[in-house]
């Protein structure tokens, strides 16, 4: 039975790349309506960008929002969220040597050029590559840069299609999208193949690639869908992970592709997600 379902947000639930929607936003909000199960986005939005996706899209109100890849947490109450500061504990208590500021100096590029200080926070330390055919080689880098100290920090790189910039997040290894959903598990006591991930890009891939019942949607680019298929199957997890593609109902894309991969592991039953 499927207890825990994460989802990224941004081209995943939320219909805001360049390929065709189908409605299966309002789909999924009104089976959300009546889950069974526990719902958390786990996204790279900060809490206000979220507010302002829930204003713009008919998202669901979700038990758990991760928030800025993972490295802030917010919990449902009533009707609305407040923060929980027990994941900045958690990570605090785990990343002792964590120092923004140095991390910094460390990795500066000259390909690679700070985010906006909105985009940054206390864990999470972020660029922009303009020359995406670079993105790949800057990040290698900065992890050999800060392999050589005793930082405990991922370097983690996905791509804004619709920007078509290069976006590098460094974040403490206790306090990324995959650490964030187990340890929401671990404090719901659920089992991991009771978990399903959905997502779309690179700062998805170790979460779909962790064990869990993995669903990318359809608009995923091909390079995506062949790191993801080639790393679990490495890692034996090739059962785990659904790859959608439409069907008479949905075409796969976004909140479709979600609801095709909820069905396809037995979230949700093929009646829940007629149109």
């Amino acid at each position: 039975m499927i207890k825990l379902i994460a989802c990224d947000l941004d081209r995943t639930l939320i219909p805001n790349g360049y390929e065709l929607d189908d409605n299966g936003l309002e789909i999924f909000s009104r089976v959300a309506k009546t889950r069974n199960f526990t719902l958390a986005y786990v996204s790279g939005r900060n809490w206000e960008l979220f507010e302002e996706a829930r204003k713009e899209f008919p998202l669901p109100l979700p038990d758990y929002f991760f928030g800025d890849v993972g490295t802030i947490l917010y919990k449902k109450d009533g009707d609305g969220m407040v923060e929980d500061k027990t994941w900045f504990s958690y990570i605090d208590k785990n990343t002792p040597n964590w120092n923004w500021n140095a991390i910094a100096k460390m990795t500066t590029h000259q390909e690679a050029r700070l985010q906006e200080e909105w985009r940054q926070n206390a864990y999470k330390l972020s660029y922009y590559v303009d020359d995406i055919s670079m993105g790949e080689q800057v990040t290698d880098e900065m992890r050999k840069i800060l392999a050589e100290t005793n930082i405990n920090a991922d370097v983690i790189y996905s791509i804004d299609p619709l920007k078509k910039v290069g976006l590098i997040d460094i974040l403490p290894k206790i306090a990324t999208k995959v650490t964030a959903v187990e340890f929401l598990r671990e404090r719901l006591t659920i089992n991991k193949d009771e978990v399903i991930y959905c997502g779309d890009s690179g700062n998805d891939i170790l979460p779909l690639t962790f064990g869990y019942k993995s669903v990318l949607v359809a608009n995923a680019s091909n390079e995506m869908k062949d790191n993801v298929r080639i790393l679990n199957n490495k890692n034996g997890n090739e059962q785990n992970l659904y790859i959608a593609e439409g069907n008479e109902a949905l075409n796969g894309n976004y909140a479709g592709g979600v609801l095709e991969g909820l069905v396809h592991f037995g979230a949700l039953k093929p009646n829940q997600i007629e149109i």
